[in-house]
């Protein structure tokens, strides 16, 4: 059998996907992974996988590129027939599940991993674009040789409520998964608290904030340490500009780390690690990643956050764009360090049993199984390997 994963970026597949596509290949598939060219092309072809580039530009740009990036992946899909697409993130779900339907692929199947920014805003224009979204995946996603994959079940129920997808083609797997030998449990560390946020830098997923949270405790008295780590997504429309991040960080605000490689490092310093994020999620990993390293949480009460972040048991959730009640929930972590241990080794248990990285491959590999098995039923044939 022949899969290809299509994704917006290289660096995606590598950091989310990489273990899927050995176990596919362990079991005797052969694995194709497509996406724009980026710095960690060259990981996945040392990990023995073919590479195929497609051109897919963030966001809407100018028409032709729009349509030179569909025509790539018809094309892609022609030439390697394969038995399975695999399609992660919005625009590789809609051009990809197009193509596949053009070219007649016989399994198409899509992770969505979360909504994002459109289904978080509110007000008529909003509600508008969010009705057409879904109208859009409705089109794509309609058929019995698609199949969905969620990672939390409030965007399932979504999408089963407006009829975007068939109830008996929605499966839930809880995150990509985090490699809970990997993300070791650690005590807390002793001394002067550091808290962290560690995300993409736009403004959607609550930095300014945790930014604000942090003067409050600072004028407080509360003596801590805040950390901000991640990258510059310059192509997002909600961007926080360099200048203000250094800006922060030269007032003492925050400290800031950059892209960090080695989160675990980075976690293993920290006493708390928060999320203020402002819109749908899928399960954010950082939150994963802290609660397999035993680290209390701070999340907002937004789906996928809620996944991850169990109100009491091992985190506090806040409401979304509550700075106030961001630091408050903080200084209680800050203040009770016996309670923060506690919360920390409530959330390694629940990474263990619930999004530990093998239970996550081994849920999508069976989704791939009962996929593959419903679909050759229902045309009353059985799907054989590619040549």
């Amino acid at each position: 059998m022949k899969v290809i994963l299509l994704s917006n970026t290289a660096a995606y597949l590598r950091n989310m996907w990489l273990p899927l596509a050995r176990a596919l290949r362990e079991r005797g598939a052969d694995v194709v992974l497509a996406a724009p060219v980026d710095t960690d092309v060259g990981a996945l072809v040392g990990d023995g996988f073919r590479f195929e580039p497609v051109p897919l530009p963030r966001g809407i740009r100018w028409p032709w590129n729009e349509i030179k990036a569909f025509v790539r992946i018809v094309s892609l899909y022609r030439r390697e027939r394969p038995d399975v697409v695999h399609h992660f993130t919005a625009k590789p779900i809609v051009y990809g599940s197009l193509a596949a339907k053009v070219t007649r692929v016989p399994l198409r199947i899509c992770t969505v991993s979360g909504l994002g920014y459109l289904f978080a805003k509110s007000g008529r224009m909003a509600k508008l674009v969010q009705r057409l979204t879904l109208r859009l995946y409705r089109l794509v996603l309609q058929g019995r040789d698609s199949w969905a994959i969620f990672q939390n079940p409030e965007d399932r129920d979504l999408f089963l409520r407006q009829g975007v997808v068939r109830p008996d083609r929605a499966s839930v797997v809880r995150s990509s998964g985090v490699d809970t030998d990997a993300f070791p449990l650690c005590r807390l560390p002793t001394g002067v608290p550091v808290v962290l946020c560690a995300a993409r830098l736009i403004w959607d997923k609550g930095i300014g904030e945790f930014v604000e949270a942090a003067k409050g405790l600072r004028a407080k008295g509360v003596a801590a340490r805040f950390l901000l780590a991640g990258w510059h997504d310059v192509e997002h429309p909600g961007a926080i500009p360099e200048t203000t991040i250094r800006t922060w960080h030269d007032q003492g605000v925050i400290e800031y780390l950059g892209h960090c490689s080695d989160m675990v490092a980075v976690l293993n310093r920290c006493t708390v690690v928060v999320l203020p994020s402002k819109y749908r999620e899928g399960v954010p990993r950082i939150l994963v990643e802290a609660a397999s390293t035993g680290r209390p949480v701070v999340a907002t009460d937004v789906p996928g956050c809620r996944e991850i972040c169990l109100d009491g048991f091992n985190g506090k959730l806040v409401k979304p764009g509550d700075a106030g009640g961001l630091a408050a929930a903080i200084a209680e972590l800050l203040a009770d360090p016996v309670d923060a241990e506690r919360l920390g080794r409530n959330g390694r248990k629940l990474a263990e049993e619930a999004f530990d990285l093998r239970r996550v491959v081994s849920e999508t590999v069976t989704f791939y199984t009962t996929a593959t098995a419903t679909l050759s039923r229902d045309l009353g044939a059985v799907m054989q390997p590619s040549p």
